[in-house]
C-alpha cells in the first residue's frame, strides 16, 4: 500500500541498496499531488458568529422570539414538497455581501430534516453531488454516529436535539432543512484563495422576509469536492451539521448569548456526536493562559490567530460535561442568562451552590496542567479524546541549581499561572493576593510529587498561612487561577518560594531528543515523512521507525510519548480511525532484533497539523517484560489495521551529532532493512542531518534490571516492581527482591496516608516474592505500596478502577 510519490535513495547501514524508482509516471498523478496539497491549506472560516451578531441576525432572532411568545408559530403544517420537486432559498453570497436567490431539489426526506441539494450541483445536471454523496449525509445526519457519540444508533440531528433541546420549527413542519451548496466564498485555490467556509446557521433565515425556515447551510465544494472536481471526505461536513446544528437550537431556545459560551458548545456538540475535538494548543502558551477564560476576539479572523477561542471555550464546555454529566452540560444550550450567568443561572436552578463554578475553574486549569483525575475527579478529563492533554511551557526550576524563586503577576479573570520547580527537599511558598478584598478570587494549589508516597495536594491561602511540606519531590507544581467569572476586575499576586536539597535517589528520568519543534524550510514548507508538502515529497510510511534509548542499568520504561500525524489530516481516506502499533525492541548487532512488547493503540492525541502533539502511554501492563529488558532498547511505531489512514511522522532537530532515529524499509536487504537516519542519503546528500524522530520515554530508574556481564543478579538493595496488571480490579500481583535474608513489611496505603492492608510482615529469605493485593472493599482511586527491608524503603503507587 505504498503511496505515488518520488521515494529517496537509500545508502543503508549494511550496503547500499537503490531504492525502487517510483517517479510520477502520469498526469494523473500528478493530479493527486495537487489536490492533496489544495486539501491540506483549506483554511475554514466561521460565519455563524458574524451572522448572528449582525443588526439583520438580531432583528430575526427577536422577530422570532417574539412570533413564538405570541403563538404565531404555525404547527403540524408538515411537509409542502415530494422527492425531486424544486423551491427557491435565498442564501448568503459572503464574497459579494449580498443574498442571492438559488434553486434547489428535495433529494431526501427523513422524519427529522429535508435534505436540499442546489439544482445546479445535482451530478445528474452536471455538478459533482451524487447519489452517494446525500446518501453518506442522510446516515451521518439521521441513521448513525462515530463510536463515542452520545448515541451511535442515532444521527446527527436527534442526538443534537437530545442533548441540547427542541429546535425552533419556524414553518410548522417538524423538521430542519440542510442546504448542500456552493458557498459563495473566498475559495479559491487556482489564485491562492483557501478561505472557505464549510456551513452556517443564520437567523436570518427565520425571519418571514426571508425563508422562515429552520435551515442549515453546508458548502459541497470544498466540502464535498475540490475545485478540480475530486471528491473529498464529507468527515468536516457532518462535524459542522453537528456544529451548526447547536447553534440553531441555542438561538431557538435563549436567542443572544455569549459568544464564548455559545460557541462552546457548538465544539462540544462534535463530541458529543463521536466526531474527533479540536486540537488544543492554547495551553501551551504563557500568553494565552493569562487570557480571560470568557474572553473573545470578535474580530478577523475571529477566535484568534489560531482559535485560541474556540479551542478554550470547547475545552471548558467538555471539561463542564466531564463534571456535570451530558445531561446537565446540555441544558446550558437553553437556560436563561448570559455569559456567566448562564452557568449561575443552571448552578441555581439545580440546586448547586455558585462556589461550585470556582472550583470548576480551579479543577479545569489543574485537568490542563497533570489531567491526573485518580486522586481527585475534579483534575482530570474523562472523554477518551482529551486524557492525554497536558499543558507545556512551564517555567521550570532546577531544584538543584537554585534554593530559592519569586514571582509577581496580574490575572485576569478566570486565567491562570503555571510554575514547576524539580528535585527539590522540603518546600515551603507563601502566596499574596494584590488586596485584601480579592484574595477570594484566587485558589491557588499545590501538587507533589513525592519520590516515596507519590501525589498529594494542598490549597494555598492567599496572604494566610504559607505551605510546608517535608519530604523529596521530583515535582511541585504552583496553579494560579483568578476563579472568579463574574467581574473583569484583575488580581495581582506574588509568593515567594524555597526548598532544601534534594536528597533521595531520582526516581524518574526523562529521555528526550527533539526540540519539540518541526523542522522547517525557508520556504515554509515541514519535513514529513509520507507526503509531499509544498511540493517536497519524502518517504511512504509503509515500515517502522524506531528511536535507540539507553536506559540507564536497574532502570525500566515507564511511559512512552510520541507525535504522529495522519493522513485524514492531510486527505480523505476510508478510514478516520487512527490507529498505530507501538513496539519496543532490544539490540541485536546494532539495529532492533528481538520484540519486548507490541500493541495496537488508537492515537488520542489532538492533531494540528503542522505542529508536534504527543500522546502518552503508560507502561505499567508491560512493566514485567520491561523491567526484564537490559542494555539499549528501541521505541517505535508502525500502521496497524487494514484501513488506508496511513501514519506520517514530522521530524524534529536534535542537538545530537549522531542521530537516535532508524528507519525499517522494505527495499533494503532481505537481511538487514533497519537503516540509520545518518546513513540515509537522496542525491548522495544526508537526507536528514540533524533531525530526529519525536518518540520520547521517561524511565523509572528502580523499576528494571541490573545489566551485569554475568547476567541479571540479585542487586546490592531491594527492588520492588510494578505491580501487575495495573491498573487492576479488584486485585493485583506486588512482586519483589530481597539481596539476603532481613525483615519485611510490606503495607499499602491511601492517599491520606491511613494503612489499608498490610500484605508480608515477617522474615524472607533472599531471592524474588510476590504477595497479592485484594481490594474488593476498597474504592477506586490511587494506592501507594512500601516495601521495608532492613534500613531499605521502597515505594510505588497502583490504580484501581472499578
Amino acid at each position: 500500500m505504498r503511496l505515488l510519490f518520488a521515494l529517496l535513495s537509500l545508502s543503508l547501514m549494511f550496503g547500499t541498496v537503490q531504492a525502487q524508482d517510483l517517479e510520477l509516471e502520469s498526469s494523473k498523478q500528478a493530479l493527486e499531488l495537487s489536490r492533496l496539497n489544495q486539501e491540506k491549506d483549506i483554511q475554514w472560516i466561521h460565519m455563524t458568529p458574524t451572522l448572528s451578531a449582525s443588526p439583520e441576525g438580531r432583528a430575526a432572532s427577536a422577530e422570532y422570539h417574539m412570533r413564538k411568545e405570541m403563538g404565531l408559530i404555525p404547527t403540524g403544517k408538515g411537509s409542502q414538497f415530494v422527492i425531486g420537486e424544486t423551491r427557491n432559498f435565498a442564501v448568503l453570497n459572503i464574497k459579494e455581501s449580498q443574498t442571492e436567490t438559488v434553486e434547489f431539489t428535495l433529494m431526501a426526506e427523513h422524519s427529522f430534516f429535508n435534505v436540499w441539494v442546489e439544482s445546479s450541483q445535482l451530478a445528474s445536471n452536471g455538478g459533482n453531488v451524487t447519489d452517494a454523496d446525500i446518501a453518506a449525509m442522510v446516515t451521518a445526519a439521521g441513521v448513525q454516529t462515530p463510536s463515542g457519540s452520545v448515541n451511535p444508533n442515532k444521527g446527527i440531528v436527534e442526538n443534537d436535539e437530545a442533548v441540547f433541546g427542541p429546535p425552533s420549527d419556524v414553518d410548522g413542519s417538524g423538521k430542519m432543512d440542510i442546504l448542500l451548496h456552493d458557498i459563495k466564498d473566498f475559495y479559491d485555490p487556482a489564485n491562492n484563495n483557501f478561505g472557505a467556509v464549510a456551513g452556517f446557521f443564520s437567523p436570518a433565515d427565520l425571519s418571514s422576509n426571508s425563508n422562515q425556515a429552520d435551515i442549515i447551510h453546508l458548502d459541497t465544494m470544498p466540502g464535498m469536492y475540490l475545485q478540480d472536481g475530486s471528491p473529498v471526505s464529507q468527515a468536516n461536513l457532518h462535524l459542522t451539521l453537528a456544529h451548526e446544528y447547536e447553534h440553531l437550537i441555542m438561538q431557538a431556545n435563549k436567542g443572544s448569548e455569549a459568544t464564548f459560551v455559545s460557541e462552546g458548545q457548538a465544539e462540544w456538540a462534535e463530541v458529543v456526536n463521536g466526531y474527533s475535538p479540536r486540537t488544543v494548543s492554547y495551553i501551551n502558551s504563557a500568553i494565552d493562559r493569562a487570557a480571560s477564560l470568557l474572553s473573545w476576539d470578535n474580530g478577523p479572523p475571529y477566535g484568534g490567530p489560531a482559535s485560541q477561542d474556540y479551542q478554550r471555550a470547547g475545552l471548558w464546555s467538555n471539561y463542564l460535561a466531564d463534571r456535570l454529566g451530558t445531561d446537565l452540560a446540555g441544558e446550558i444550550s437553553r437556560t436563561s442568562g448570559n455569559g456567566y450567568g448562564t452557568y449561575a443561572s443552571l448552578l441555581t436552578k439545580n440546586g448547586f451552590p455558585l462556589s461550585l463554578l470556582e472550583d470548576y475553574v480551579q479543577g479545569f486549569h489543574v485537568a490542563n496542567l497533570i489531567n491526573d483525575g485518580s486522586s481527585v475527579a475534579n483534575f482530570g478529563y474523562t472523554t477518551p479524546s482529551r486524557q492525554s492533554l497536558r499543558a507545556k511551557s512551564i517555567p521550570t526550576t532546577n531544584g538543584e541549581s537554585a534554593v530559592g524563586s519569586t514571582d509577581s503577576g496580574v490575572m485576569n479573570s478566570g486565567s491562570v499561572r503555571y510554575f514547576a520547580w524539580e528535585n527539590v527537599g522540603s518546600f515551603s511558598l507563601d502566596l499574596d493576593a494584590g488586596s485584601t478584598s480579592q484574595r477570594a478570587d484566587l485558589k491557588p494549589i499545590l501538587i507533589f510529587d513525592d519520590v516515596d508516597s507519590g501525589r498529594s495536594f494542598a490549597e494555598v491561602d492567599p496572604g494566610g498561612e504559607g505551605v510546608v511540606r517535608t519530604g523529596n519531590f521530583s515535582n511541585v507544581y504552583l496553579v494560579i487561577p483568578h476563579v472568579d467569572l463574574s467581574t473583569t476586575a484583575t488580581v495581582g499576586y506574588n509568593f515567594t518560594a524555597s526548598w532544601e536539597t534534594f536528597t533521595a535517589p531520582k526516581q524518574f528520568e526523562d529521555i528526550t531528543y527533539d526540540d519539540g519543534i518541526v523542522e522547517h524550510t525557508g520556504t515554509g514548507s515541514i519535513t514529513i515523512i509520507g507526503i509531499p508538502v509544498s511540493g517536497e515529497s519524502f518517504l511512504a510510511i509503509d515500515d517502522k521507525f524506531a528511536n535507540r534509548f539507553e536506559t540507564p542499568p536497574g532502570s525500566a520504561i515507564s511511559e512512552i510519548s510520541l507525535s504522529l500525524l495522519f493522513m485524514d489530516v492531510f486527505q480523505s481516506t476510508n478510514s478516520t480511525t487512527r490507529d498505530f502499533r507501538l513496539s519496543v525492541w532490544n539490540e541485536i548487532d546494532g539495529v532492533p532484533g528481538d520484540v519486548v512488547m507490541s500493541e495496537v493503540f488508537e492515537y488520542n492525541a489532538g492533531i494540528d497539523a503542522p505542529n508536534l502533539a504527543f500522546m502518552t502511554i503508560d507502561m505499567a501492563p508491560w512493566q514485567n517484560e520491561l523491567s526484564q529488558a537490559a542494555g539499549p532498547l528501541f521505541v517505535g511505531f508502525e500502521n496497524a489495521g487494514t484501513d488506508n489512514n496511513y501514519i506520517y511522522f514530522a521530524l524534529s532537530h536534535t542537538a545530537l551529532t549522531t542521530s537516535p532515529s532508524y528507519m525499517f524499509n522494505s527495499f533494503g536487504s532481505q537481511t538487514q532493512r533497519w537503516a540509520h537516519f545518518d546513513n540515509i542519503t537522496s542525491d548522495g546528500n544526508p537526507a536528514f542531518d540533524g533531525l530526529v524522530l519525536p518518540i520520547r520515554v521517561r524511565v523509572d530508574l528502580n523499576a528494571g534490571s541490573t545489566d551485569l556481564a554475568d547476567g541479571i543478579e540479585f542487586p546490592e538493595t531491594i527492588v520492588l516492581d510494578q505491580n501487575y496488571p495495573n491498573p487492576f480490579n479488584p486485585s493485583t500481583t506486588i512482586q519483589f527482591e530481597l539481596p539476603n535474608s532481613s525483615d519485611v513489611e510490606l503495607e499499602v496505603f491511601d492517599l491520606l496516608g491511613r494503612k489499608v492492608a498490610t500484605l508480608i510482615q515477617g522474615v524472607l529469605q533472599a531471592g524474588s516474592h510476590e504477595a497479592m493485593f485484594d481490594a474488593t472493599e476498597l474504592g477506586s482511586g490511587l494506592y501507594v505500596y512500601t516495601l521495608r527491608a532492613g534500613d531499605n524503603r521502597m515505594t510505588r503507587t497502583m490504580t484501581l478502577i472499578k
